[in-house]
């Protein structure tokens, strides 16, 4: 599942090399707690798209993971260079 998105696909139907480059779009795999609501979502497709809002077990999941993702980010960056950033990307909207 692509947390970003909520895109679903089902791993089964890509060889090893597909499912490598998934992993670099940031595509990650749902834990086993998780299955069987994503097997529920698919319902036998191969890719379904998964609200980030509805407050679900799978949207859920999608948030934590992006709260996770923007947390190691901030240690990362730090707050001051992040704000700096993102006042320059105002600005430049702005401009236009």
């Amino acid at each position: 599942m692509q947390p970003d998105t909520g895109h679903l696909v089902d791993l089964k139907q890509f060889d090893e090399k597909t499912k490598e480059e998934l992993e670099e779009d940031g595509y990650r795999e749902v834990p086993d707690s998780h299955k069987r609501a994503a097997k529920k979502k698919l319902k036998g497709r191969k890719e379904a798209h998964v609200s980030l809002t509805s407050g679900g077990k799978l949207s859920r999941l999608c948030a934590r993971w992006r709260k996770e993702k923007r947390a190691r980010y901030v240690k990362k960056m730090g707050c001051t260079e992040i704000n700096r950033r993102r006042e320059k990307r105002r600005q430049k909207a702005k401009k236009s």
